[in-house]
Order: structure tokens, then C-alpha cells, then sequence
């Protein structure tokens, strides 16, 4: 299977698994190993792909931080949520 990367200043911005069809002609499309994800960078003088180096993510608690408590329930048609929250609104019913 033949996948196509869209590339934005040698940055792949998309893949395709099939010929792209119907794009600008300005957009830059590349055959590309499959596997190969958005963020990865392109080389053209030796037209090899590197994958992106993703920063870490860390999670930092607060302390005293309020506790959440509760589970999602599907079939609530109004989601609680505090209206300065951001963000979608998530189906909770608390406990």
C-alpha cells in the first residue's frame, strides 16, 4: 500500500492511504513509508522521513486541590459543568 504525506515546509502536516485527488496544486505531496506521522520532518536532499520528537507531558497537581468525585452517565441529556470550566461539557452525575 503506497501512503502520501502532505508536506508544509518539509513538516508532514496529513497522510493518505490512497493518491490525494482533488487538492490544490500547490499542495506538496510525497510518497512516504507507512507509519509515518504527523509532525515528521523530510529531508529532500536524501529524501528520508524522521519522526517527530513529541515533548513530555507532565501532569502537575495542586495541592489542596478540590477532589472530584462521580461517574459519566450517558444518559444524562444536560451535562453538569461549571459554566467558567473549559472545555466540552462532560455527561457526570455525581455520587
Amino acid at each position: 500500500m503506497t501512503v502520501y504525506a502532505h508536506l508544509i515546509d518539509n513538516v508532514v502536516r496529513e497522510t493518505k492511504d490512497e493518491t490525494p485527488i482533488g487538492y490544490p496544486r500547490d499542495f506538496q505531496w510525497i510518497e512516504c513509508p507507512a507509519g509515518t506521522q504527523q509532525g515528521a520532518t523530510y529531508d529532500p536532499s536524501t529524501k528520508k522521513f524522521t519522526a517527530a520528537i513529541l515533548p513530555k507531558k507532565e501532569l502537575i497537581f495542586e495541592e489542596n486541590a478540590p477532589e472530584v468525585k462521580g461517574k459519566i452517565d450517558p444518559n444524562l441529556k444536560e451535562p453538569i459543568r461549571s459554566p467558567d470550566a473549559p472545555g466540552p461539557a462532560i455527561p457526570l452525575t455525581l455520587v
